[in-house]
Parts: C-alpha cells; sequence; structure tokens
C-alpha cells in the first residue's frame, strides 16, 4: 500500500507539473534509492513488481511526450535498477505471471534504448518518445510516420554512399525494435 502511494504521489506531481526531462530525472532518482542492491528495509520502493511497474509506466506513460533522446540518460539510469529477471521465481500465481509479462516489456525497453543511443551517436534528431517507440511495433500508421519522419531528417543533408553503407544495420535494428509495425 505504501509503495503504490509513493507510486501514486511521484505520478501524480509530474502529471500535475508536467513531464519534463528533469521530471525524469526526480523519477530516475526514486529509482535509485529503491534499488535491489539496497537492503529492503532501506528502499524507497519495496517490492520487485512494483518497481518494474513504476519504471515501465513513467517510461512508457501515454501523457509523457518527452522526446526520447532528452530523457534516454535518465532512464538508462533507470534500466541498471530494473529487478534481476530472476526474482521471478520468488513470486507465485499472478504475480509471476504479470512479472514474466513486464520482463518482455523490460526487455522491449532495452532494445528502445539502444535504438536512442543510435539516434544520439547519429545525430538523427527526430522528436519521438518511447512510447511512441513502443507504438511503432504494433502500430503501422505510427511506424509510418516514424520511418517518414527519419528518412526526411536523413535525407536533409547529404550522405555519401560510406555512411548508408555503415548506417543499414543500424537501420535494420531500429526497424525491427521501434518501427516493426511495417
Amino acid at each position: 500500500a505504501v509503495n503504490g502511494a509513493i507510486m501514486k504521489a511521484v505520478i501524480g506531481h509530474v502529471n500535475t507539473s508536467g513531464w519534463e526531462p528533469t521530471s525524469f530525472g526526480m523519477i530516475a532518482e526514486v529509482v535509485k534509492a529503491s534499488s535491489p542492491k539496497l537492503p529492503s528495509r532501506e528502499r524507497i520502493i519495496k517490492h520487485p513488481l512494483t518497481m518494474l511497474e513504476f519504471i515501465l509506466g513513467a517510461v512508457y506513460s501515454d501523457d509523457q511526450r518527452c522526446r526520447a533522446m532528452d530523457i534516454f540518460r535518465s532512464v538508462e539510469e533507470m534500466y541498471q535498477h530494473i529487478p534481476q529477471a530472476d526474482v521471478g521465481h520468488m513470486l507465485e500465481g499472478s504475480e509471476a505471471e504479470e512479472w514474466a509479462a513486464l520482463q518482455r516489456r523490460a526487455d522491449a525497453l532495452e532494445c528502445h534504448l539502444n535504438c536512442v543511443e543510435v539516434l544520439i551517436r547519429r545525430k538523427i534528431e527526430l522528436s519521438l518518445s518511447f512510447a511512441d517507440l513502443r507504438q511503432g511495433c504494433t502500430n503501422e500508421p505510427m511506424a509510418i510516420r516514424s520511418l517518414w519522419n527519419l528518412f526526411r531528417v536523413l535525407g536533409g543533408k547529404y550522405r555519401n554512399a560510406a555512411f548508408w553503407k555503415e548506417f543499414t544495420p543500424e537501420l535494420s535494428y531500429l526497424q525491427q525494435h521501434a518501427f516493426a509495425a511495417v
């Protein structure tokens, strides 16, 4: 009950003050202070299932429209504190099933972090949130719009054949993990 109240209070504060990159710094601090590496009594969020729900809920919230590139460092820090998959063996029944589903979403988050890292490294300025990256895997219009924007940005300046040859595997990764609906 306390974990749920803390999550609602933090997310409620962010919802009322607006989702900004600095909000993710605050959320990352809560996650860091809830790290599974800390003794249970010292954690803000004690239950691993609640912790994973909190992280994924904040990152993939439909209310949050921050560019993934702007919040990358905070989300990457939160990802580092995700409870290990083997914690699920300690859970039973519906909690174990929920844990498995959340672990699949955490695996997708890792892929989305890798996608954003490619965009940052290549200096490709796209206005996509983590929710957009997730939706691009199941929502064809979103994936098409995102790919269209990617090619519009890439085509905005001359890029030689060596760039395209080097970028092709990364483009394939982006398509598979962020724009899989097309």
